[in-house]
């Protein structure tokens, strides 16, 4: 990537992602207290399909509505 500062043309390194690595494992190692890097939550799975299933529901009657076959204002 090249970059353009006060009329002086400078080519912009990649990052090197195994730096990248390096340092993020010494920032977790180094850190106090909890660590930046937390280990994922799982999920229950009945939460997820209960999510779905109320998204599907809220479409299902958003389209109903829409259709003109449920009315609110009555």
């Amino acid at each position: 990537m090249l970059k353009y500062g006060r009329g002086i043309m400078q080519e912009e390194m990649t990052k090197n992602e195994d730096l990248i690595r390096v340092l993020q494992e010494e920032k977790v190692k180094g850190a106090r207290g909890n660590p930046v890097n937390t280990q994922r939550q799982r999920v229950n799975n009945w939460s997820i399909v209960m999510w779905h299933f109320s998204a599907l529901v809220a479409v299902f009657f958003w389209l109903m509505r829409l259709l003109g076959v449920v009315d609110i204002t009555a």
